[in-house]
C-alpha cells in the first residue's frame, strides 16, 4: 500500500493531508476490500506521541479509501509552540491507523469459496 501525505505551511497554519497514492493498493489489498468492504479509519479521537504531546480531535470515522483524503489544519495562532509537532503527529497516527485497518481486513479468513465442477459417474 502506498499512502501520500503532505504537510504545508500556509498562512501561519500547518495543513496536513493524507490520501491513497495513485495505484496505491496491491491486488491482495484490493481483493480484501472487494470481499469485506472498505475498512473504517478514525481520523479523530486521541493523538498521543508517547512523549508528552497529546490532543483530541472530534470523532471523524471514514471509509478508506473512498472517503479520503483526510485533512486537518493546525494554526500557529492556536498552537504557537507545537503546531508543527501536532501536524507531524496527526500524519504519523493516521498512517498507523490506515495500515492497521488494511492489515486487519487482509488477515480475515475468506473461508471456503470458489467454483467447482465435479464429474459424477452415472453409468449403471
Amino acid at each position: 500500500m502506498e499512502i501520500e501525505s503532505k504537510i504545508r505551511l500556509v498562512n501561519n497554519a500547518y495543513s496536513v493531508e493524507l490520501d491513497l497514492a495513485d495505484g496505491g493498493l496491491t491486488p491482495v489489498e484490493l481483493q480484501a476490500i472487494r470481499n469485506y468492504g472498505e475498512p473504517v479509519v478514525s481520523a479523530g479521537g486521541l493523538f498521543d506521541d508517547g512523549a508528552g504531546l497529546t490532543y483530541t480531535l472530534p470523532d471523524d470515522d471514514r471509509k478508506f479509501p473512498s472517503q479520503f483524503p483526510v485533512k486537518y489544519t493546525f494554526s500557529l495562532a492556536d498552537y504557537p509552540s507545537d503546531a508543527n509537532d501536532r501536524a507531524v503527529l496527526f500524519r504519523q497516527t493516521m498512517k498507523t491507523r490506515i495500515d492497521a485497518a488494511v492489515t486487519a481486513i487482509r488477515a480475515l479468513d475468506e473461508g471456503t469459496t470458489g467454483h467447482e465442477i465435479d464429474v459424477i459417474d452415472t453409468t449403471p
